[in-house]
């Protein structure tokens, strides 16, 4: 069943650059600190792109689909437009490095 999310809800931007492009996605949570909710807004031409994708990722997490599982899909995928050495390969690639960072930096402070 797809959690439904409170008006109000604590979020994070970050800024990625993918090869020419420079997006921003923002990751909300629930109030109990889960990610639920992915927006990315992308310049030259590929907000459509960006914007679909993020709001397929925040279907995923609003019907529980694990974290994990949807970075694993995410990450490293190559296609136009593409990143150089040290950058995300493509959009998708840049929404599932944000989200692997923030699960990351959740799991830090909850074991501290």
């Amino acid at each position: 069943m797809r959690q439904r999310l409170p008006a109000t809800r604590p979020g994070e931007t970050k800024k990625v650059e993918v090869g020419p492009v420079t997006l921003y996605i923002t990751i909300n949570r629930d109030a109990d600190g889960a990610i639920r909710e992915v927006f990315a807004k992308a310049d030259q031409g590929e907000q459509p792109h960006a914007g679909g994708l993020a709001e397929l990722t925040s279907l995923l997490l609003q019907y529980n689909c694990p974290v994990k599982t949807v970075v694993q899909h995410l990450r490293y995928r190559r296609y136009e437009p593409s990143g150089c050495i040290g950058q995300p390969c493509s959009i998708s690639d840049a929404i599932g490095m944000v989200l692997e960072e923030e699960e990351v930096t959740e799991k830090k402070k909850g074991g501290e």
